[in-house]
């Protein structure tokens, strides 16, 4: 028994999306800017408002509470983003255990066995037959 048909990848379908990830994810990427582009000036209002520690509106540092909220809102977008695509990715199916390969070793060693068995009561049905043939 041979174990190359095993290892032989079978072909599987393909993706018809598969050559799209790379600009899907552009895509994805400039609409999240957008997104946190647009929120970043109502976000920096509300945390101004909320939180007194923060620059106030004609202080110096106001703007860059907006890019730091913007930024933020983008990142928390890109990780959402990630863990769905992580969640419902499809998954190789390929994938071998630790179970699987101790189980092929020890069926290719059975067979290995099993080989020399045979060719060794070959020999002996060969040593028999010269043995009967000289008499």
């Amino acid at each position: 028994m041979s174990f190359e048909d095993e290892y032989a990848k079978s072909k599987q379908k393909k993706d018809p999306l598969r050559p799209f990830y790379p600009v899907i994810g552009l895509l994805l990427i400039a609409c999240f800017a957008a997104i946190a582009w647009v929120l970043h000036e109502p976000l920096r209002d509300i945390l101004v408002e909320n939180i007194s520690d923060l620059p106030q509106a004609n202080e110096e540092g106001f703007q860059e509470v907006g890019y730091v909220a913007g930024g933020s809102i983008f990142v928390i977008l890109l990780m959402f983003a990630s863990l769905l695509y992580a969640a419902f990715a499809p998954k190789q199916q390929n994938v071998v255990s630790e179970r699987e390969l101790l189980n092929e070793k020890k069926a290719k060693e059975a067979e290995i066995r099993a080989r020399k068995k045979r060719k060794r009561e070959i020999q002996k049905q060969m040593a028999q037959d010269r043995k009967n043939r000289g008499d």
